[in-house]
């Protein structure tokens, strides 16, 4: 019997679709709860009324797993980053079937406050 080698993107499909999505819920919600964490760690060097956005944690995870690959080259490195990207659409999607017509783009326009607001409300929603 041959064991089949699954491409980067077959893992990362795979971990994104069912083990994350298991152990972490919505990448939404999740990079939403992140994002807060970070601005409220980063409230002093950052500028006035700017925030870390869950579009911005997508971009800051896939940096730390290409910075970690110019260190030492790991599968994982390949398939978390791709992971991180599925994230991002998969924010996106979930923005527009809220009714955000731009999707994530959203969050450009957005203010912390309502950032917060809406992790709450997707938060008491999927309970």
């Amino acid at each position: 019997m041959t064991d089949t080698v699954k491409t980067w993107l077959e893992e990362a499909a795979e971990v994104t679709k069912q083990e994350r999505q298991h152990q972490y819920g919505s990448p939404l919600i999740n990079f939403l709860r992140i994002a807060v964490r970070w601005t409220m760690w980063l409230q002093d060097v950052l500028e006035p009324g700017s925030y870390i956005s869950p579009v911005d944690v997508a971009w800051m995870m896939i940096d730390l797993k290409v910075a970690r690959e110019n260190h030492s080259s790991r599968r994982d490195n390949g398939v978390d980053l791709i992971g991180y990207a599925s994230c991002h659409d998969v924010m996106d999607g979930h923005m527009k079937e809220l009714g955000y017509i731009n999707g994530v783009q959203f969050f450009d326009e957005m203010s912390f406050e309502q950032m917060c607001a809406l992790l709450e409300r997707l938060s008491l929603d999927s309970k």
